[in-house]
């Protein structure tokens, strides 16, 4: 189950300025090798403004074939109240995703979640999931998103 491990800058400035909007923008996600988590710390790894910053460390078609970026489907927006005090929280719901046959070659160790503008160098992250060191065997490489009591895909407020 993939959890949110953390939110980037560059994600979170757009989406309180309006410019990234969950529901309607093309919403992807690519795979990185387990060096891109331990390349840094996770608050200088948060500063990333765009895919192009990272991308040395994506899994390919050089590198396993098969590969492709994934588009996040099924998305919508749920509140979930915590039957405390407070109103609860607001997150990103949507469809697991498949990244189908990947073939022998690499390691995944995290996914990003990202805002796809068709250049890496406008296209900004908005989340990280850290996964265990998973190699490509040749088969499907499935992404299940967190439940609701941990926040969904993208846990917001």
């Amino acid at each position: 189950m993939a959890s949110n491990n953390f939110t980037y800058n560059a994600g979170s400035f757009q989406l309180a300025n309006g410019a990234l909007h969950l529901l309607t923008d093309n919403i992807a996600v690519l795979l990185v090798t387990p060096g891109y988590f331990l390349s840094n710390t996770i608050e200088t790894l948060a500063d990333a403004n765009a895919v192009s910053e990272f991308e040395t460390f994506e899994i390919t078609t050089a590198s396993v074939v098969g590969y492709a970026r994934q588009l996040v489907l099924g998305r919508s927006m749920v509140r979930v109240s915590d039957a405390g005090n407070s109103n609860g929280y607001v997150y990103l719901r949507a469809d697991n995703v498949a990244f189908v046959a990947l073939n022998i070659g690499n390691t995944v160790g995290g996914a990003v979640l990202f805002k796809d503008t068709g250049n890496n160098a406008t296209s900004v992250p908005v989340g990280f999931y850290y996964m265990a060191p998973t190699p490509t065997n040749g088969g499907d490489f499935g992404l299940r998103w967190a439940n609701t009591v941990s926040g969904g895909v993208l846990k917001l407020i």
